[in-house]
């Protein structure tokens, strides 16, 4: 799931992000993301990942 918030108050301190990716012109941060789970998950996309997109 991709949850899109303002700024980090914004994340429920509950389900509040381990690890913060900011992603560049070239790579944004969701595809960043993605390509660190799946090199963490050996070459596998983890099914149901949470990915929050902080926009600025």
């Amino acid at each position: 799931m991709v949850r899109y918030v303002a700024s980090v108050a914004d994340v429920p301190v509950t389900t509040a992000a381990k690890v913060l990716v900011i992603g560049t012109k070239k790579t944004n941060g969701l595809t960043l993301a993605q390509s660190i789970l799946t090199h963490l998950n050996h070459g596998t996309t983890p099914p149901s990942s949470t990915i929050s997109l902080l926009t600025h």
